[in-house]
């Protein structure tokens, strides 16, 4: 990568763009799963598997050492490091695999529901997995070439995908979302070592150097585990698995959506980053370039879930999944929330500013805990949706705060940065809900399939079309837009885009 600024950007976005593009195809088949399996299922068999699901995520999170990007951070990481990252790894998923097959049948008595001691004992495999892992891997991330990875991801998916519906298909059990899970695991530990050959050992000889970066990450990872992924396993003591259901597909099913595209941003933008002084105007200028960018992405997709919702539910899903409607618009009206979160992890992050992050955690896991447990105790499913809601738009004031310190930048910046966006959005949303009002409704899956390709055409055909005629009239400045055109551009003449 070149050290000059624009090329700097120019490369950061245009791999940015081939991540997110590679991505959505491993999300389009995670999505037709997902449909797929909410028909053969139902939403007492998803809410179950959530709850245990749950069990599994919140103590790999919370137990997180954040090692990958201190290693993603030192360009000069020895062998030493990577083996004592592969080892402590490997520590952490027997001891976790250990303390979920003593918590089995405890847990399943507190909540309730003793087919929970079974999945939580077969589950104890997941963390296991994953403390086998191949710690070179992100070899490709420090070199900026994220082709190795989409591998990865799309061929865990496909065999996932395979296994999960095939056996739904002949089996419709809860099972089958728990074998799919180990099946991807298994997958995702085989691939790491076939597509980057490592030899692992054992050493902790890079401890200090690791924990000297990634100490204050892994306060930070345990205190948003706590503060997040405690949501079903609350619910799973306030609701029945029915509702546990509706509440953790609505939210998986939106945060899919924002998931594939944040994550692979800061997968783009960490190692970049990391390469540039966070006290620079040129870190500030690619920060808002990358910023305007993801919020030119997110927000019409949050919108228009918001405002095709009522349609999208029976037909993807069907007609017992018609509780999930509101919980689905509420959900998406956080996209503005994940640019946030996304931009100010990873600047945070790569100004080398970890503490900040666990500070973060430690004011907002709190108060975040306390508004989902009383919204759900007091108003059940939705009261627990919106407390959520409530708490991260907290944890975004925290995060623009938190920008501000590091980089010196204000609110009304970032309003800036998305201006173009937030036009070609209203303009989005008053078209659509023009379209929907003179469909006739129905409560036919014909109509509410009419409805639903009418909104999704409009929304798609208005929002680029004002988002290019604004930034044409504010002088072609540089940003997203001018690298998607310059990549259209050269997919017209045929040019080769070169490798990022």
């Amino acid at each position: 990568m070149s050290s000059t600024g624009p090329e700097k950007r120019g490369s950061v976005l245009g791999g940015t763009a081939w991540v997110v593009s590679a991505r959505m195809t491993v999300r389009v088949v995670g999505t037709v799963s997902t449909i797929i399996l909410a028909r053969l299922l139902t939403p007492e068999d998803f809410g179950l598997v959530a709850v245990a699901m749950a069990v599994v995520g919140l103590l790999q999170a919370a137990t997180e050492f954040g090692f990958n990007a201190a290693l993603i951070r030192d360009q000069q990481a020895s062998d030493d490091d990577y083996a004592t990252a592969w080892t402590v790894d490997l520590l952490r998923g027997v001891l976790l695999a250990l303390l979920l097959l003593v918590l089995a049948h405890p847990l399943a008595d507190f909540l309730n529901d003793p087919r929970l001691a079974v999945l939580l004992s077969v589950l104890a495999v997941v963390p296991l997995l994953g403390g086998l892992y191949n710690p070179h891997f992100i070899d490709f991330d420090k070199r900026m070439n994220f082709r190795p990875f989409f591998i990865l991801m799309l061929s865990v998916k496909v065999v996932g995908f395979v296994a999960t519906v095939g056996l739904a298909l002949v089996w419709r059990s809860y099972w089958v979302l728990i074998v799919g899970s180990l099946v991807s695991n298994v997958a995702r530990t085989v691939l790491s070592f076939a597509l980057m050959p490592y030899r692992p050992r054992f050493s902790l000889a890079g401890w200090r150097r690791l924990m000297a970066f990634s100490g204050w990450l892994a306060g930070s990872q345990f205190l948003g585990a706590i503060g997040t992924r405690m949501d079903n396993l609350i619910l799973g003591k306030l609701l029945a698995a029915h509702g546990v259901g509706i509440f953790s597909v609505s939210r998986d099913l939106t945060a899919m959506a924002f998931q594939e595209i944040t994550m692979p941003l800061r997968k783009v933008l960490f190692p970049a980053f990391s390469r540039m002084d966070s006290a620079s105007d040129e870190f500030r200028q690619a920060y808002f370039i990358a910023l305007g960018g993801l919020f030119m992405i997110l927000a019409p997709i949050g919108v228009g879930l918001v405002l095709t919702a009522g349609d999208a539910v029976p037909v993807l899903l069907g007609g017992q999944w018609h509780e999930a409607v509101r919980p689905m618009q509420w959900f998406s009206l956080t996209a503005v929330f994940w640019v946030i979160a996304t931009m100010a992890q990873t600047a945070a992050m790569s100004a080398n500013r970890t503490r900040m992050i666990f500070y973060r955690n430690l004011f907002g896991f709190p108060v975040r805990l306390t508004l989902f447990i009383l919204g759900g105790y007091y108003y059940g499913l939705l009261g627990a949706v919106i407390g959520g809601i409530a708490s991260a738009a907290l944890m975004a004031v925290l995060n623009l705060n938190m920008v501000a310190r590091i980089l010196g930048v204000t609110f009304v910046q970032h309003v800036r940065a998305c201006g173009r966006s937030l036009g070609a959005l209203a303009a989005m949303t008053v078209c659509v809900a023009a379209a929907q009002w003179a469909m006739p409704a129905g409560t036919d899956l014909a109509s509410h399939g009419a409805r639903l390709a009418v909104a999704v055409a409009t929304g798609a055909a208005v929002y680029p079309a004002v988002q290019l005629i604004l930034w044409r009239a504010a002088g072609r400045p540089d940003g997203a837009e001018a690298r998607i055109v310059k990549s259209v551009v050269r997919w017209r003449r045929g040019d080769a885009v070169p490798a990022q």
